[in-house]
């Protein structure tokens, strides 16, 4: 889906991307415009949109999302009552639904590039009380870690006319993926420190039972915690704790051992990328790295390997 404006006078209409702004207007420029290109995904709560503009604000009224705003280009300032907030490029913003005014402002080249994600927490699975969304426009340190490199694939696979992120299932692992990154990324910017109390091994073993039993689905650590009734911040505790690793290393494990029999099974239609999907990975380039760490070979070649010797005379 895209949204353009670039229209005299330079107040305009609101983007489908904000339905709830209750004013837009678009900065002085020679040809101001904005433009926002992305949609949902499918059926997963959350939204990926990438931002260009020559400049512009929004007042948000009556939001019921939860969002996460990184400037790859240019900047934001964004005003809470008499509070303002700057986030540079290459900073993310987490904001919550309270009311707040957004300006958007363009790098010297005088555009303003930059992704929007998302995330309707009911449709999620998400309760605003375990999130904390009451903070709002929290700042997250420079990051260049997960989410972003994350919201960079997305961006690119999207915009590929070939790409198996269009398929349904695909893009609903892919939502499951970017809520918990996005969930990982609200917890590094509060730099809460947890005082609860261990889960204890009985839970973990319970946690390790739902995660087999789910792997294919787009499964989130928070989906497994609330299984079991504790939080995702005890949950990652226990897994440290008890067995060592962390939750998402043990739920990509199972998939990697499923992907791996799968391969064994695979008929002469299946291909790497289905099969990586069925098996509930969204991202295809970090199942082939993982593969080869774990196997010693890609995923590809496994597959070769296997139909090759099937292929043999017996």
């Amino acid at each position: 889906m895209v949204d353009e404006i670039g229209q005299n006078p330079r107040h305009v209409s609101r983007p489908k991307v904000f339905p709830n702004n209750r004013d837009l207007q678009l900065d002085p420029a020679e040809r101001p415009w904005a433009r926002w290109e992305g949609g949902t995904l499918s059926e997963s709560g959350v939204d990926l949109w990438r931002v260009r503009s020559t400049g512009h604000a929004l007042d948000l009224v009556g939001a019921t999302r939860w969002s996460y705003h990184l400037p790859l280009r240019g900047s934001m300032a964004l005003t809470f009552g008499r509070r303002e907030e700057t986030v540079d490029t290459g900073y993310g913003s987490i904001l919550g639904t309270r009311q707040r005014r957004t300006h958007v402002r363009p790098a010297r080249d005088g555009i303003y590039d930059g992704f929007v994600l998302l995330v309707d927490p009911h449709r999620a699975g998400l309760t605003t009380g375990s999130a904390g969304h009451g903070e709002t426009g929290l700042v997250t340190p420079r990051d260049r870690g997960a989410l972003v490199s994350y919201l960079r694939f997305l961006a690119a696979e999207l915009h590929s006319p070939a790409s198996a992120l269009h398929e349904p299932a695909a893009q609903r692992a892919a939502g499951a993926l970017l809520i918990e990154l996005y969930m990982d990324a609200f917890s590094t910017a509060r730099s809460e420190r947890t005082d609860e109390t261990d889960i204890g091994a009985a839970r973990v073993r319970r946690a390790q039972d739902v995660m087999r039993a789910r792997y294919s689905e787009p499964l989130t650590i928070q989906d497994v915690a609330r299984d079991l009734g504790v939080s995702a911040r005890a949950l990652q505790a226990a897994f440290a704790t008890h067995v060592g690793h962390s939750p998402r290393q043990a739920l990509n494990s199972l998939r990697l051992d499923a992907a791996h029999e799968a391969f064994l099974s695979a008929g002469p239609e299946d291909t790497v990328t289905q099969i990586a999907l069925a098996c509930g990975f969204a991202h295809l380039g970090r199942f082939a790295r993982a593969y080869s760490d774990r196997f010693g070979e890609a995923p590809s070649a496994t597959l070769a390997r296997l139909r090759t010797t099937q292929s043999r005379p017996q």
